[in-house]
């Protein structure tokens, strides 16, 4: 994925169950200036339908638990649009979008977690900084 859309992520470890329990541990996100767009330490969820990921690629996902959730949205100095804008737009590959792609999620709980707003073309740069 790294390759073909000129992203930067990385995750320590997997497990998937034969039952469609998925766990990921350790998954970063680094942004167009190598820094962090977002870690995860930990993230459970079970896959609710193989059959629709395999038949057209809808991951229907059961509850969604983030735990140690770091988001880092980064407007950089000079640039007139977010990091998070540059990481969508690495996966447009230019044609017209079939706009039937679905995610879903029954439920999703964030813990031990952070998000930050940052402009640094503003004279305060810190726009959010919610924890836990």
């Amino acid at each position: 994925m790294n390759k073909e859309f000129g992203t930067d992520i990385s995750i320590q470890k997997v497990a998937i169950t034969p039952y469609g329990s998925v766990k990921l541990k350790g998954i970063l996100s680094k942004d167009h200036h190598k820094d962090t767009l977002f870690y995860i330490n930990r993230l459970n969820t079970s896959i609710l339908s193989v059959k629709k990921i395999y038949e057209n690629g809808h991951p229907y996902l059961g509850n969604v638990i983030l735990d140690g959730l770091d988001f880092k949205i980064t407007q950089y100095k000079g640039e007139d649009y977010k990091n998070i804008d540059k990481f969508i737009e690495s996966f447009d590959d230019g044609s017209p979008s079939s706009g039937k792609f679905r995610m879903k999620a029954s439920s999703i709980t964030i813990i031990n977690s952070r998000f930050r707003l940052t402009d640094e073309n503003l004279e305060t740069p810190k726009v959010l900084d919610f924890k836990n």
